[in-house]
């Protein structure tokens, strides 16, 4: 994301959590309804920490060469205990509280706008609804510019890659 701000791509305002979802290489992989870590620790090693949010953790004391059929069945038993408290209901609420932020955001810099043009922030509601839906369009474009533009870095990279190691 910095990188799209230093080449103009993004406004720092176009920069939210939104934006680091789809940035990340897991962005078109589904999140994991389950992630078990063997060994008895009891931490992930920074390893998918923003996917699992809305995750099942199980830690199990068993080392991976040992791990058996019947471990397995017993992390399945936890994450089918607690699916209800997990599935749709956490991940809307997360989902609406990212649209809240950003109408805030959003509206914050109608509100500046008006103010540098001299106009009153309070004024006409329809010129902030026309100035809140340009800037929403024009954030929208910025960010699915940068994300093509990412998207075709990434696709150089890993061309690169492959041509460097053969």
């Amino acid at each position: 994301m910095a990188w799209g701000v230093e080449q103009g791509l993004l406004d720092p305002s176009d920069v939210s959590e939104s934006l680091l979802d789809k940035c990340l290489y897991t962005y078109h992989s589904p999140n994991p309804d389950i992630l078990i870590r063997t060994s008895g620790e009891v931490r992930l090693s920074d390893f998918l920490l923003w996917q699992t949010s809305h995750s099942c953790l199980v830690f199990q004391p068993i080392l991976w060469p040992e791990y058996m059929f019947w471990n397995l069945c017993e992390a399945i038993l936890q994450f089918q205990m607690n699916y209800s408290m997990l599935q749709q209901k956490a991940r809307d609420m997360y989902a609406e509280e990212r649209k809240r932020q950003q109408l805030e955001r959003d509206q914050a810099a109608v509100t500046e706008q008006l103010l540098r043009e001299g106009l009153q922030a309070s004024g006409d509601a329809q010129l902030r609804r026309t100035l809140l839906h340009k800037l929403s369009a024009r954030r929208e474009e910025r960010v699915q510019g940068f994300l093509q533009a990412l998207e075709l870095k990434r696709a150089d990279w890993l061309a690169r890659l492959g041509t460097a190691s053969a």
